[in-house]
C-alpha cells in the first residue's frame, strides 16, 4: 500500500505519495517513486496496491500518445493491475488489497487542472460507484476533513493555495499518515515523501523529505 493524496488548486493538480513497497511480512522491499510522469500529455499517475510501477508504465506506453487515449485505456489497465494484485496475494498467502489509481492532469481544452480516480472496488466511493470506471474528484486522501482539522488545528481548504501550501501542509499530511498504523499494527508509509505537480506547462516531481527506512525491515516511525 501507499500514501495516496491528491488535490486541485487553480494553478495545478498535485499528487502526494510515499516511496516504500513491502513484502508479505511488511518489511520494506524497495524504495522508489510510485508515480508515472507523462510530460508530453501533461499527466501524472499514481496508485496504491501490490502492483509495481512497471505494470503501469507498460500499460500506459501501449495505450496511445494522447491524453484522451490514455484516459480511455486506464480502466482496462487497472483491471490488469488488479489481476496482478490478486496473483501476488495468492503467491504470498496474504489478503489482496484493493487497487486505487489517481490521475493528475492539465486539460488544455478546458484550460484547467483535473484529478481523476479509478478503484477496483466500492470501498471508498460506496455502492454508487462502478469499479474500474473513471470518476472526477476535487481532492483525495485517507484523511478526511475532521481528521485534517485535528492535524492543523483548524479547518483547511485544500483548493485554496492561501489556506493550504502543497509542500508544507502536504508534507504534514504525509507525516500524519506515516505515524498512523494499520489495523494489524504495521506501518505502511515510508521511504520518502514525494510531491508531483502538474500545471499547464510542466510535470515535475519533488522529494519533500526522506525517511530512514532500511530495506528488509518494517517501518518504525
Amino acid at each position: 500500500m501507499t500514501a495516496l493524496i491528491g488535490l486541485v488548486q487553480p494553478h495545478g493538480a498535485f499528487l502526494l505519495t510515499d516511496g516504500a513497497s513491502f513484502d508479505a511480512d511488511h518489511n520494506v522491499r524497495q524504495i522508489g517513486s510510485k508515480v508515472v510522469e507523462l510530460p508530453g500529455q501533461n499527466m501524472a499517475i499514481a496508485w496504491s496496491g501490490y502492483a509495481m510501477i512497471h505494470d503501469l508504465e507498460a500499460g500506459v506506453a501501449a495505450a496511445g500518445s494522447t491524453q484522451r487515449e490514455i484516459l480511455s485505456a486506464l480502466p482496462g489497465i487497472v483491471q490488469r493491475m488488479a489481476t496482478a494484485n490478486v496473483a501476488v496475494g495468492v503467491r504470498d498467502g496474504v489478503p489482496t488489497p484493493p487497487l486505487y489509481l489517481l490521475v493528475a492532469l492539465w486539460d488544455a481544452a478546458a484550460d484547467e487542472p483535473q484529478l481523476w480516480a479509478i478503484h477496483s472496488c466500492t470501498q471508498i466511493f460506496g455502492p454508487v460507484y462502478t469499479p474500474y470506471t473513471l470518476i472526477r474528484v476535487e481532492q483525495y486522501g485517507a484523511l478526511g476533513p475532521q481528521q485534517q482539522t485535528v492535524i492543523f488545528g483548524r479547518p483547511v481548504n485544500q483548493a485554496d493555495p492561501a489556506d493550504f501550501d502543497v509542500r508544507r501542509d502536504g508534507l504534514t499530511l504525509l507525516e500524519a499518515e506515516r505515524a498512523e498504523p494499520y489495523e494489524d499494527g504495521h506501518y505502511a508509509v515510508g521511504g520518502f515523501a514525494e510531491l508531483t505537480t502538474v500545471t499547464a506547462d510542466r510535470v515535475e516531481k519533488e522529494i519533500l523529505r526522506r525517511w530512514d527506512d532500511p530495506l528488509g525491515k518494517p517501518i518504525t516511525p
